[in-house]
C-alpha cells in the first residue's frame, strides 16, 4: 500500500466523519435541538459541497478545492435521491443549498429529515467502502 494509498484513504474517512457530523447536526435541528458553531460549520461546508456535486446548483464550481471529494461523491449523492424519490431540479438544488448554508433555519422538518438521510447515506456509504478495501 502506497503514500497515496494512505492518504486517498484518510481523506475518505475524514469525508465521511464530515458527512456523519452534518447528518448528526441535521437530526438535532429536526428534532429542535440547538447545535453549536461546529455543527453550523460543517452545515455550511455541506452547502458549498451539495453545490459542487449538484450539476443543477447555481452554485457549482463555486468551491474548486471540494471537487475531488464531490466527484466522489456524485453517484452516490444522486443515487440517494433517486432511492428517495427525489427529482432534483435547479430550485430543489437550490433549496438543499440554501437550507445547508442557512444553518436550516425555519427549514421544513420533512427537507431536514431528507437531508439527513441523504447525508447518513453518503457516510455510511462511504465508511463501508473504506473498510471493505474498494477505496
Amino acid at each position: 500500500m502506497g503514500s497515496i494509498d494512505l492518504q486517498q484513504q484518510a481523506t475518505e474517512f475524514t469525508t465521511s466523519a464530515r458527512l456523519q457530523d452534518v447528518a448528526s447536526g441535521l437530526g438535532k435541528i429536526a428534532k429542535g435541538e440547538p447545535i453549536g458553531e461546529e455543527e453550523k460549520r460543517k452545515l455550511d461546508w455541506a452547502g458549498n459541497l451539495v453545490g459542487q456535486i449538484d450539476w443543477n446548483s447555481a452554485h457549482y464550481g463555486e468551491h474548486p478545492e471540494l471537487s475531488v471529494t464531490a466527484a466522489n461523491l456524485r453517484p452516490l449523492f444522486y443515487g440517494v435521491c433517486i432511492q428517495q424519490g427525489i427529482m432534483l431540479s435547479r430550485g430543489y438544488s437550490e433549496g438543499i443549498y440554501q437550507t445547508l448554508k442557512s444553518g436550516c433555519i425555519d427549514s421544513p422538518k420533512d427537507r431536514l429529515n431528507a437531508l439527513q438521510k441523504i447525508f447518513q447515506s453518503m457516510a455510511n456509504t462511504t465508511l463501508a467502502r473504506l473498510h471493505s478495501g474498494q477505496i
